[in-house]
């Protein structure tokens, strides 16, 4: 991240993600987990983070 931020396991952010095709993105709150391999955010597994819009508040 920018700014020299960097997110660790357990991290608390707002991620900017993007619904269906035509949808408005929004921002969720959720936190950055680790799974031994990769980091991941909570609740969204399936959504990679390279190249992620977040920010932390």
């Amino acid at each position: 991240m920018g700014k020299g931020y960097c997110c660790r396991s357990g991290s608390l952010i707002e991620a900017l993600l993007q619904g269906d095709p035509g949808e408005a993105a929004c921002r969720v709150q959720t936190k950055v987990e680790y799974d031994r391999e990769d980091y991941y955010l909570m609740g969204y597994e399936d959504i990679p983070m390279e190249g992620l819009s977040v920010r932390v508040r």
